[in-house]
């Protein structure tokens, strides 16, 4: 057919004279193998073409892949120096599954290919696939197959395609025509010199059995190209074809195989090996059980090799390892799976893709240490005709079992040593946390930082433009000590929506972050604060281990948030409630709770990290507001300093208040501001001697309506309540605090009836739900046909105000900002929302607490 791109010089579909024709015959089953493509994976192409070279009694294979495929001259090139084809050779390669072809070879390889199809994987990858061949008789003979023919014909019934089989006089014009395309000329180099073998180290053949040796032929070579390629084949990149081959065709020493001057290798790890078994005498079972109690013999032989028997499957050889470290591959699509399970049938491996080989329920963390390679032919006649599936047949069910149990002894050599790390512990000194093994941290973190994968999330980085002189410092201070990874445990101020703990890759420490709700509801004590510390170590060294084994980071990003939002919903409900505050405050009577602690519980509830002192000559507690700037100039945090003063009086006496006192503890502690609460204040002198010190009076009932706001409406910005402590009288501070409730309800139009009829409508019944805020937003405008508003800003703020009060029935994720998590039916929202406030004076219900009155 006519080229859309004609290239200068001889096109290699049309070069050389005719002098036969052949008919490519089909059988009723190829059209429907073609329209499936028959392969799934483009790379399957040079799996075939090279068992083709196997077969052929090859021993030498030269691929080349030029480095870009997408001009018109690109071309990939596979030539072999195996017994080569004449005409009726050509004739038998297109007679397209019309018969087996499966033989011993005369050489004593046993022949891999059997239903002559495999050439079609080249299918996916071009327009066209030329044979050119130099056979025994001497002669150089050509033939193209054009695929875009058979498509044409689509549905038509399709018995042959006349194919013109073309003779070159001399390699010299052969030359020409290959030098039309990219890499053609160095191919004509390679036929020139007799397409030569690869020199290679010994080959360890970890897959075991019989090698059969092959005297080259004399002189005879086949070389396939693919032309006119087709997206995916453009698509191809030859590192992963590298390890597509070291991985699948392990083929032994009889084979060389080169892939663009560089001689490929079998596929092996460099990681030291704790225990190997090899199959054969020394294996340590002689019995298999199936899935139905069936019990299987397993016979032991070491001579001409080691392998064992069973019957129905035949021999089995090959061994299996457990590592020292973790041997998984990175992300790159350069490396893949070099842990898991290998099978390999006459001489190539069927699972390459598939590590585990189907097996299921096996533990993650030994299987990342892992390897098994065996091969057993007896599973050649359960191999699908494209090679991507097995039988489910009886021969199958035994291998599983047999690689079933080859890991099962890897796992009990894995948890002999990992009991022997830990009780190692025992002899450590007493409160050395650090002497915990870390061994999950350290093979987690040596993978990501030499393969430069994404970091977890739990790792801190002090400044990521230092990145690459923290990463080569961590690799040398632990590469020879393991000790190293964990250096120490501490706490650390860092925002309140931050993990709970990290590891900092600098220091080698774990930094646990003090400001953490659950962190600040559970250190208290010294033996609080050990807890806290072994819980962090625990939780970290666990996740370093779930990644170590291979789950997902998506799947371990979503476990580290759902148990931060458990630990953040622990500490909220172990506080005292939002209602409890507020009654407190308006009323207290230091009947159930000091009074420091409440004025600290309500700083927390307003949005304030809180650190609580009250020692003699401190402050109660220091609060910091962590904040995103506006501008450059602006810091993120602001902190004040905060004295809470109880007394049997209606009012505090000012001169008991020692306003400079509290002026002082301000610059101590270097902090922006300082207040001091009470129940009410003494009128007089407090006002300028306030003022003077700038300290801010709060009464308890202002500051209990600080809290009503924030549940009634929502969060108060922390950048607009910076504004409060500037004001140094009671009467400022109240009108400051009544007038930002004024702003907050104007602001405010969300209706709590129809906000619980958005979340019925959207939850899913009988399970805990995660909403976006988003779709509430929406799904609230239909339901109250309006436009525009509420906003999913406006939905989070409420979510964080309703949270706030009721906190077992619906929570927001403080991290992304606008995940809903319902624990609950949302009609019970309203119900607890009313339990909660049946005790508040009524100027405190405001917002969604004003709203349940009538609801």
């Amino acid at each position: 057919m006519a080229e859309e791109n004609e290239l200068p010089g001889t096109r290699i579909s049309t070069a050389g004279t005719i002098a036969a024709t052949i008919n490519v015959t089909f059988s009723p089953q190829f059209l429907a193998l073609l329209s499936e493509h028959l392969y799934s994976s483009p790379n399957k192409a040079f799996e075939e073409l090279v068992s083709n070279s196997w077969d052929a009694n090859a021993t030498s294979v030269h691929i080349h892949i030029p480095d870009s495929l997408h001009a018109d001259t690109a071309a990939i090139w596979i030539l072999d120096n195996g017994t080569s084809m004449n005409v009726a050779g050509l004739e038998q390669l297109w007679s397209i599954a019309a018969s087996s072809k499966r033989g011993p070879l005369a050489s004593g390889r046993k022949q891999i290919g059997k239903f002559g199809i495999g050439k079609l994987a080249t299918y996916v990858l071009c327009n066209e696939l030329t044979y050119i061949c130099k056979a025994s008789d001497g002669v150089i003979r050509i033939v193209t197959m054009d695929y875009r023919l058979v498509d044409e014909a689509g549905a038509k019934h399709l018995e042959s395609l006349p194919l013109n089989v073309r003779e070159i006089a001399n390699e010299e014009e052969l030359e020409k025509i290959l030098s039309t395309y990219e890499l053609g000329a160095e191919i004509g180099t390679l036929i020139k010199s007799g397409v030569p073998p690869t020199k290679t180290e010994d080959y360890y053949d970890e897959f075991g059995g019989s090698q059969s040796l092959v005297n080259p032929s004399s002189g005879t070579w086949t070389l396939a190209v693919l032309t006119s390629l087709k997206d995916s084949g453009k698509s191809i990149q030859a590192g992963w074809i590298n390890w597509l081959l070291r991985t699948a065709l392990p083929l032994g020493n009889s084979i060389s195989i080169c892939l663009n001057k560089t001689p490929i290798t079998a596929s092996k790890s460099d990681t030291p090996v704790q225990k190997n078994w090899k199959i054969g005498p020394a294996l340590e079972f002689d019995k298999l059980e199936l899935e139905d109690g069936t019990v299987i013999n397993v016979e032991k032989f070491d001579t001409p090799y080691p392998h064992v028997k069973i019957e129905s499957v035949g021999e089995i050889t090959g061994e299996s390892s457990l590592f020292e470290d973790n041997i998984r591959g990175g992300k790159s699509d350069k490396i893949r799976e070099s842990n898991g399970f290998f099978v390999n049938v006459l001489g190539r491996v069927i699972n390459p893709e598939d590590n585990l080989f189907k097996l299921v329920d096996l533990n993650l963390s030994v299987l990342a240490q892992f390897r098994a390679t065996i091969r057993v032919d007896g599973l050649d006649n359960q191999i699908s005709a494209n090679r991507e599936a097995i039988a489910d047949s009886l021969e199958l069910k035994i291998v599983k079992a047999f690689l079933k149990k080859l890991f099962n002894l890897a796992r009990r050599e894995y948890n002999k040593r990992e009991e022997t790390l830990f009780s190692d512990v025992n002899k450590v000194k007493r409160d050395e946390i650090t002497s915990v093994p870390a061994v999950p941290l350290n093979n987690l973190l040596k993978q990501v930082l030499e393969h430069e994968e994404n970091l977890p999330v739990f790792v801190s980085v002090e400044n990521k433009a230092n990145f690459i002189t923290e990463k080569n410092a961590w690799i040398e201070a632990t590469k020879d000590n393991i000790g190293a990874v964990l250096e120490d445990i501490q706490f650390e101020d860092r925002e309140p929506q931050d993990l709970l703990a990290k590891y900092d890759l600098k220091t080698r420490h774990i930094l646990i972050n003090r400001n953490h709700p659950f962190a600040k509801e559970n250190s208290q004590t010294s033996e609080q604060r050990n807890t806290l510390a072994d819980t962090a170590v625990a939780d970290l060294l666990t996740d370093a281990y779930l990644l170590n084994c291979g789950i997902s980071s998506e799947v371990y990003y979503d476990i580290a948030q759902h148990r931060d939002r458990v630990l953040r919903a622990l500490a909220q409900i172990r506080r005292s409630s939002a209602a409890q505050i507020i009654t407190s405050l308006t009323d207290w009577t230091n009947s159930v709770k000091p009074f420091e602690e409440i004025v600290g519980d309500a700083l927390e509830y307003i949005g304030f990290s809180v650190e609580r002192y009250g020692g003699n000559g401190e402050p109660e507690g220091v609060a910091t507001a962590f904040i995103s700037p506006t501008n450059e100039n602006e810091k993120s945090v602001y902190s004040l300093t905060y004295d809470a003063k109880s007394t049997k009086h209606k009012k505090a006496q000012t001169g008991n208040l020692h306003i400079a006192g509290l002026a002082r503890h301000r610059e101590e502690y270097n902090a922006n501001f300082a207040v001091v609460m009470a129940t009410d204040f003494q009128n007089g002198a407090l006002g300028a001697e306030a003022t003077s010190n700038r300290v801010s009076p709060l009464k308890a009932a202002t500051l209990a309506k600080l809290v009503a706001i924030t549940v009634g409406y929502g969060p108060v910005s922390l950048i607009k309540l910076k504004e409060l402590f500037s004001i140094y009288t009671p009467a400022g501070v109240d009108a400051w605090v009544n007038s930002l409730e004024e702003e907050m309800k104007n602001s405010f139009s969300i209706d709590l009836k129809i906000f619980v009829r958005a979340l019925e409508t959207l939850i899913t019944p009988n399970r805990i739900d995660i909403l976006g805020c988003d779709s509430i937003a929406q799904k609230y405008r239909e339901l109250g046909g309006l436009e525009g508003k509420p906003s999913r800003t406006d939905i989070a703020q409420l979510c964080r105000g309703l949270s706030l009060v009721a906190p077992s029935i619906i929570f927001i994720d403080p991290s992304k900002g606008f995940d809903v998590f319902l624990l609950t039916k949302p009609a019970m929202l309203i119900q607890e929302i009313q339990k909660q406030t049946q005790g508040l004076p009524k100027n405190l219900k405001v917002g969604i607490l004003n709203e349940t009155e009538s609801t």
